[in-house]
């Protein structure tokens, strides 16, 4: 058995603390009837044949017709409408709630890319770049989108760019010329708004079912579904997403981005439970839903693409799932530009597929990309680049560039070392790799120094009984047998065997051949 490399794909299931549901659900549509929707717009043959080709069961688009309805306009979705936007917008109107409760004034803001803010000169005590320097404003993080919450009866808005929602709540608010908000902006009913705002933008009257209640509602059963995928329950976890869809039919109809991040989100999860065929129907109807809203060249149609191909790299259909993820990326490039995460993103996921197809040449030059944009976005000290040098150390490993596989190892082991502190398990997977790649390069001491402080982590954190420890355990068995010193490898081989038959029994093969190491060492030991 051969040393193992730890790969990793950036991604993780993160349980929130819920808000408790606000709202009576409506359960009156049958989830397992609702298949799709009419499509409307100019482009229907054109945009029909571009979705079909997604699966080999072609969706029927005329077996419902659409339903509108004249509601309030909802969180919007073209520009930004992943799992931390709707995030970030459920505590934001929670927090509008609360200060009209407690009669308090001032603005929230949901922005993404608010590094620019920093370099921007305002001396005005009302002004927004001033108040956000003040310490004592609740400021929030949902990964790449920040929330702002500013208590205050005048606020200005002046020369600054604001990608994401603004909510006004009973203050004064007054909007420069040279100010930009990207996506929308909800006002409550007392709130004094200069006419240049009235005039630049179409502002949003505050609704509490339709901004409060129902999102965080969605929002419980959204949480609750990360609860129970993390805990590979995935049943419950479709029951609560099922729950989810029929709000959302029964609340904004059949055609609304909310239907959409339902079937998304359902389709994510039937592909955990390893039913692929299902997973890419779901993320099928999920684009016909958004294409017919918003057209095709838009975020949400990008990440439903790369979803499509992380289900084929499931299936281990390489060459299509990089079809899918390279439609992403043309929309993102044209949409984003070169530097933003969501175009990071898409290169990690292509080089990884390369990597699994054993092209590294073009796996490196993907990492080196996404490196690259997360190094310009993010401060150094960030997890994402810190995946990005473990990814770039285990594909230089596979390489056999040993030394390079080092460097980059050990810049991640700094960064997680920094962020997690020693006992955290991306930190022994770290340690693990690093041993593994010293070890290959022939430096054993360094090698069994790496894998006993992976060994040491991974037992406090999971126990004796584990998976990873059988094979760090494995591992130092073969390089203290490589050194010749068998005495010390029949000990670590005789622990990795007691781990492997405890976990997957005594005649499982992994089993067996542990004990056929420990039958020859013996016979060497006693030579």
């Amino acid at each position: 058995m051969s040393s193992k490399i730890y790969v990793e794909d950036g991604t993780k299931i993160r349980s929130i603390i819920s808000p408790k549901a606000t709202m009576e659900q409506i359960c009156s549509v049958n989830v397992e009837d609702v298949l799709m929707i009419i499509t409307e717009s100019n482009d229907y043959t054109k945009k029909k044949e571009q979705i079909q080709n997604v699966s080999n069961d072609a969706i029927d688009y005329d077996q419902f017709e659409s339903k509108k309805e004249s509601v309030t306009e909802t969180l919007d979705f073209k520009n930004h409408w992943n799992r931390n936007w709707r995030k970030a917008n459920a505590e934001a109107t929670k927090l509008v709630k609360q200060m009209l409760h407690d009669n308090e004034q001032g603005i929230i803001i949901v922005a993404y890319g608010t590094s620019e803010w920093t370099d921007i000169k305002d001396d005005s005590s009302s002004s927004f770049i001033q108040l956000i320097k003040n310490e004592n404003i609740i400021k929030k993080q949902f990964r790449t989108y920040w929330l702002y919450a500013i208590k205050r009866e005048l606020i200005i808005l002046d020369s600054v760019n604001i990608d994401g929602n603004v909510y006004i709540v009973n203050c004064k608010f007054q909007y420069k010329e040279n100010t930009k908000i990207t996506t929308q902006v909800f006002v409550t009913s007392n709130v004094i708004v200069d006419q240049h705002l009235k005039e630049s933008f179409s502002v949003i009257p505050w609704d509490i079912k339709i901004h409060h209640n129902i999102p965080l509602h969605l929002q419980y059963l959204e949480d609750k579904d990360e609860e129970y995928t993390s805990k590979k329950l995935f049943d419950t976890s479709i029951i609560y997403l099922k729950n989810y869809l029929k709000i959302s039919i029964n609340n904004f109809g059949l055609n609304h981005p909310y239907v959409a991040i339902s079937y998304n989100l359902i389709g994510l999860t039937y592909n955990k439970k390893g039913q692929h065929d299902k997973a890419i129907e779901l993320f099928g109807k999920a684009l016909q839903i958004i294409s017919n809203i918003f057209g095709m060249n838009c975020s949400f149609i990008a990440q439903l693409y790369g979803n499509i191909a992380k289900t084929y790299a499931d299936k281990k259909e390489y060459n299509k799932s990089i079809e899918f993820l390279e439609k992403a990326l043309t929309i993102q490039l044209s949409i984003f530009g070169n530097l933003h995460n969501d175009i990071a993103n898409s290169y990690y996921d292509l080089a990884y597929i390369y990597e699994k197809k054993e092209e590294n040449n073009k796996a490196i030059e993907f990492f080196e990309k996404t490196l690259q944009i997360r190094l310009k976005i993010f401060d150094i000290n960030n997890n994402d680049v810190a995946i990005s040098y473990f990814a770039l150390g285990n594909v230089y490993h596979n390489t056999n560039q040993y030394n390079k596989a080092i460097e980059f190892l050990e810049k991640s082991l700094q960064i997680r070392l920094h962020l997690f502190g020693i006992n955290h398990s991306d930190v022994a997977d770290t340690y693990l790799n690093l041993g593994c790649s010293y070890d290959d390069n022939g430096q054993y001491d360094k090698a069994i120094e790496f894998h006993k402080k992976a060994l040491q982590i991974k037992k406090l954190i999971f126990g004796n009984i584990n998976n990873d420890i059988k094979d760090i355990l494995w591992n130092l068995g073969c390089i203290y047998r490589t050194m010749q010193e068998n005495k010390i490898a029949y000990s670590y081989f005789e622990e990795s065997w007691k781990v492997s038959s405890a976990i997957v029994g005594e005649w499982a093969e992994e089993t067996l051949e542990a004990r056929r190491m420990l039958k020859y060492l013996s016979k060497r030991i006693n030579e």
